[in-house]
């Protein structure tokens, strides 16, 4: 890795602990896992939220990421369960009130959608080609380091946090680009947080799921 890069790698295994906390509502848990850390809800009809995260702490500089991938595992997604992922600035009670965010989402069904707000422009629930399963492991990338280049007009080239690129696919079976053109955080200053979060609103619904890994590359 060139000297000029800095890679931090959390394999999820043993006790949370900084820069990480989990906060649970209703009978939600964040345990360690043989897997890594699994977030639940149990069959109590009730709102319930398993959420980890920085605790509000932004330590991720916007304009110095490079890349991150998220290795996760999930389990059961009933109607009304959601599953959220990514990097997001400071919680709020429900996720479209976050300020800003780039976070994949998991539904009932199983179908993973990405969504990118800024604080200016929010770019809706964009539809993935991917659709997972219960035990299934998957991995995915937001890329900020490459960008969209065009050789005509080259000025509608964008590089950084105006283009991120979105990558992902199940474990073993490699990862397909998403070629999702409006992801982006460009009117984004400050910092980030990782996030992650586990909810439904009421029903007696079980769900889980697993953050496995997480690996950031940032500059220096």
């Amino acid at each position: 890795m060139p000297q000029y890069m800095l890679k931090h790698i959390y394999p999820m295994i043993g006790s949370l602990g900084e820069p990480f906390t989990a906060s649970n509502t209703g009978e939600a848990t964040t345990v360690p896992h043989v897997d890594g850390w699994k977030s639940a809800l149990t069959a109590t009809s009730e709102a319930q939220i398993a959420r980890v995260d920085f605790n509000g702490g932004l330590y991720l500089d916007i304009d110095k990421i490079k890349t991150v991938k998220w290795r996760v595992k999930f389990g059961a997604m009933p109607s009304g369960t959601d599953f959220y992922f990514g990097l997001a600035t400071a919680n709020a009670s429900a996720v479209d009130d976050i300020t800003a965010r780039l976070l994949f989402q998991l539904e009932s069904g199983y179908a993973i959608t990405v969504r990118s707000d800024d604080g200016t422009t929010d770019s809706g629930d964009v539809a993935t080609p991917w659709t997972a399963a219960s035990g299934e492991q998957w991995e995915f990338v937001a890329d900020f380091a490459s960008g969209i280049k065009h050789a005509i007009p080259s000025y509608l080239s964008k590089t950084g946090k105006d283009a991120i690129q979105i990558f992902g696919g199940k474990v073993g079976s490699g990862r397909q680009p998403l070629g999702a053109l409006n992801i982006s955080l460009e009117n984004l200053t400050g910092g980030l947080q990782l996030y992650s979060r586990l909810d439904k609103a009421s029903g007696a619904g079980l769900g889980d799921a697993t953050i496995q890994l997480i690996e950031i590359e940032m500059a220096r």
